[in-house]
């Protein structure tokens, strides 16, 4: 089995985006990540957005390059990069959960985490959160 790589980051958005404007940015990510091998998922919210992205390491490196050069957001933070035998989106070329909702654990966990960087436990934390959500 092939090793890949996996990303977690978060950024805030220059742009506003309703509706129509996350479904075009989804539908451009899906076509992009899928000629690259790239799955992954992403939830938009209160200005934020928040990605994990998985796949070859390469490919991966030169998504995220595009993803910080992107004028649509700012203050793109790395929160995790690990190496990974599975994916844990393998069916999703961009997945999406929908909005942060004001007060929930996920939107919590965010603003508790761009206040505290560097903790990885934070970040498996965030990470768990999130796989809750695609879960239920």
């Amino acid at each position: 089995m092939k090793t890949l790589l996996r990303l977690i980051y978060t950024s805030r958005s220059n742009v506003h985006l309703d509706e129509a404007g996350l479904a075009s940015l989804l539908e451009q990510s899906r076509g992009n990540n899928y000629d690259s091998g790239i799955t992954g998922v992403l939830s938009f919210g209160h200005g934020f957005f928040l990605q994990v992205l998985e796949g070859p390491e390469r490919e991966l490196i030169a998504r995220y390059s595009k993803i910080i050069a992107d004028p649509r957001h700012r203050e793109c933070e790395l929160l995790d990069v690990s190496l990974t035998q599975d994916r844990l989106f393998p069916n999703w070329t961009m997945g999406s959960v929908g909005e942060f909702k004001r007060g929930s654990a996920h939107y919590n966990e965010l603003l508790d985490y761009r206040i505290v960087r560097d903790d990885t436990a934070r970040t498996r934390a965030l990470l768990n959160a999130l796989l809750e959500i695609v879960t239920e």
